[in-house]
């Protein structure tokens, strides 16, 4: 996990993203570097805790929620547990979440509304009626402002500038494998896609690095 410390003159990303934590009385956060048009890139280059990583790394694995729908969007998107809605959209990382004692899940776009970075991730534990619930207007929009700067402190850092390059160079790859395990398995394309995401993190490396391992599997039994 790259440290986005040096991100900003003065001010650091970290202490950026704290204040956005304490603006959303949430327990924790992740900066989460991605691509829209590539779901299967994903680098957390900050948390502040070990529960923020857990939270940004199931919807990578499941490939769904509040992070690939900012994404999409370009606008905030939050996932509660209790909420039965989000629930019957998301029944898989819901129950996930809830396992992992994750009661609610924010992501803001970082970066240029035309095209986002990636996502800033806040969690909190509980959805307690004694803090505030971050819907706010004023305190949403002004957590908005941030990860649209923290975007900008990022690419100024070059935190983000080899995955940018490396997500064009290694696409074709990632299509090509997603293609084999799609053959291989009888599957969807969505269902591969998800495969080869779960095979990346359990491995512990990137899903071009796990592209690149199911393509020289082709003419063995590893899948």
């Amino acid at each position: 996990m790259r440290d986005a410390r040096g991100a900003f003159d003065g001010v650091t990303a970290i202490e950026w993203v704290d204040v956005c934590v304490d603006l959303a009385a949430a327990d924790g956060a992740a900066l989460v570097v991605a691509a829209e048009d590539h779901p299967d890139t994903h680098q957390v280059v900050h948390a502040t805790d070990g529960i923020a990583v857990q939270a940004a790394d199931l919807g990578y694995i499941l490939g769904c929620g509040p992070h690939i729908e900012a994404m999409s969007t370009s606008n905030a998107c939050a996932v509660d547990v209790d909420d039965a809605a989000d629930r019957g959209r998301w029944p898989l990382l819901v129950d996930e979440l809830a396992v992992s004692g994750i009661g609610w899940v924010q992501a803001h776009p970082l970066g240029d509304h035309r095209a986002a970075l990636g996502t800033l991730q806040l969690y909190r534990r509980t959805r307690s009626p004694h803090r505030l619930s971050g819907d706010d207007r004023a305190t949403h929009t002004m957590i908005a402002q941030l990860a649209r700067m923290l975007g900008t402190g990022i690419v100024a850092a070059g935190v983000a500038a080899d995955m940018l390059i490396r997500r064009h160079q290694d696409s074709e790859a990632v299509n090509i494998a997603i293609g084999i395990l799609a053959a291989r398995h009888g599957c969807t394309v969505a269902v591969a896609s998800a495969m080869l995401r779960a095979g990346a993190y359990s491995r512990g490396h990137g899903s071009a690095g796990e592209a690149h391992r199911v393509i020289d599997s082709i003419n063995s039994v590893d899948p």
